[in-house]
């Protein structure tokens, strides 16, 4: 898939519109899929007024720009968009056979 084309700038608009329609109001931030980045996305982000996303550790330890405080502070792109990585329990919940949603039995 083109990493900034036309289908990609419709995933990111299109939750951002649907997030809007839910809750009145835009997001701020927005959890990417499978926490995956692709250079360029940042500039898709900020079209729709999305000020932070999040990627998981290797997409901030392996930075262009290595971070001073490790996985524990944002990376911000030049657009102004923070990559955040997320806390190791709101991980879980979502990645763990044993704790996340995947092990829920119902």
């Amino acid at each position: 898939m083109d990493r900034t084309g036309p289908r990609l700038r419709a995933q990111v608009h299109t939750a951002a519109e649907l997030y809007e329609k839910h809750f009145g109001r835009r997001s701020a931030g927005m959890w990417l899929g499978e926490c995956g980045y692709v250079p360029g996305v940042d500039e898709l982000l900020r079209e729709v007024a999305i000020r932070y996303f999040f990627v998981d550790s290797h997409a901030i330890l392996y930075a262009d720009r290595r971070p001073v405080y490790g996985v524990y502070a944002p990376i911000y792109c030049a657009t102004g968009v923070a990559r955040l990585r997320p806390r190791h329990e709101s991980s879980e919940q979502v990645w763990s056979a044993k704790h996340g949603y995947p092990g829920d039995p119902h």
